[in-house]
């Protein structure tokens, strides 16, 4: 049976596939309760998964510090070539956005734009003709 066979199937038949689930639930909710018991008995697999987390979390602490004020030193320092307004409404809000166009950390790949502009970016209202950003179309 195809897809869209099934699909029209169970639209017409919604009282069998009911029945079939609770079928399928009654053989197999045994095995499947067994299963998460064994898991639930493997107390060293949940602890050895909390030790790595925390371990993770801890290395990691000073990467995402160090990104964040790599961040916060591009940002300033667009906002001081640029100035501090958007570069779509010429408004100048309490707090910039950078909207990149491409993923690099190169600053013609960055738009500084306000809250509002950059969700218009991201839903599609304000589409970008260009990749070096400047260049904008409002729909």
């Amino acid at each position: 049976m195809n897809n869209t066979k099934l699909k029209k199937w169970k639209k017409e038949n919604p009282n069998k596939v009911g029945e079939q689930k609770r079928r399928w639930r009654g053989k197999h909710d045994k095995d499947i309760l067994k299963t998460f018991n064994k898991w639930k008995e493997k107390s060293d697999y949940r602890e050895k998964m909390r030790k790595y987390s925390k371990k993770y979390h801890e290395d990691n602490k000073e990467k995402s510090r160090i990104r964040k004020e790599a961040y916060k030193f591009l940002r300033e320092k667009i906002i001081n070539e640029r100035g501090n307004k958007c570069e779509v409404c010429q408004n100048t809000p309490k707090k910039l956005d950078l909207h990149h166009t491409e993923y690099r950390n190169e600053r013609k790949f960055i738009l500084l734009v306000c809250r509002g502009c950059h969700m218009k970016i991201h839903k599609g209202i304000i589409k970008l003709n260009s990749l070096e950003g400047g260049i904008l179309d409002n729909d």
